[in-house]
């Protein structure tokens, strides 16, 4: 092969493909993932820490949510139910990843820990106990992937069956794959 036709091959492939070597637009996929959208509506996932287990949500919107988790204590060995609604106190955005937005919340829920046998309900501090939890984290919230990922702390006040203190700390992700919605600050 010349050199003629050398370069009027690689011109050829070169031209020929464009679009591959555009750069592309901030949160844009070169495919489908079935998770566009914001994440809005019911959430699925998962949350680690303590406790350990299934991370349910429902957003509303961008301000508010309700979440659950259903899982296990790993520091008193106990089935973990918890529910709370949270509030976003401010939705931090930066110019460097516009897509991207760090929610920083607070909220007031229960928890519920439930001892498994009769011997752990006999041992000191390791029965079933009720209490009241405030959460307070911050989030990612991705604007046009129905996703979230937050990192949470949560002193809880043990009411049953005595007064005490105690806290939760939890590393979870959830997504909306029923609920992705376009609008932003719908219940603000």
């Amino acid at each position: 092969m010349n050199r003629k036709t050398a370069f009027a091959a690689a011109f050829f492939v070169m031209s020929a493909t464009p679009a591959a070597a555009q750069p592309m637009a901030i949160g844009q996929t070169t495919q489908e993932t079935g998770l566009e959208g914001a994440p809005v509506g019911p959430g699925l996932g998962i949350a680690l820490g303590d406790p350990a287990g299934i991370a349910l949500s429902m957003r509303p919107g961008d301000w508010t949510a309700l979440q659950g988790t259903v899982g296990w204590s790993l520091s008193k060995s106990r089935l973990h139910l918890s529910a709370d609604y949270l509030r976003n106190l401010v939705l931090f955005e930066s110019e460097s990843t516009p897509e991207l937005r760090y929610p920083l919340y607070v909220g007031i829920g229960g928890r519920l820990l439930l001892a498994a046998t009769d011997d752990d309900r006999k041992a000191i501090n390791q029965g079933t106990s009720l209490g009241l939890r405030v959460p307070v984290g911050i989030g990612l919230l991705p604007r046009s992937q129905a996703l979230d990922v937050y990192l949470e702390v949560a002193p809880v006040l043990l009411l049953l069956p005595d007064v005490r203190a105690g806290w939760d700390a939890t590393l979870g992700a959830r997504i909306y794959p029923w609920g992705r919605g376009k609008g932003l600050d719908e219940d603000r």
